[in-house]
């Protein structure tokens, strides 16, 4: 959980356990400038699926434009 709003001075990315139903509520809670994502859009262990690309890449564009300066 998010316990205070704070500002990194160094550049960062959200990473583990991403899936695209999952992305955009973390990209909200944490207000990641960029995530990272590997197993969560596989249709098999090592086995990317287009469609869970595009889902993922969606979701995330999606949360980020929704975003409202703080």
């Amino acid at each position: 959980a998010i316990t205070r709003d704070w500002v990194s001075p160094v550049p960062w990315l959200l990473a583990g356990g991403l899936t695209p139903g999952t992305v955009a509520a973390a990209i909200r809670a944490s207000r990641a400038p960029g995530v990272d994502v590997s197993s969560g859009v596989e249709s098999a262990p090592g086995v990317k699926d287009p469609q869970r690309m595009v889902a993922f890449v969606r979701a995330a564009r999606a949360a980020w434009c929704a975003k409202t300066p703080a």
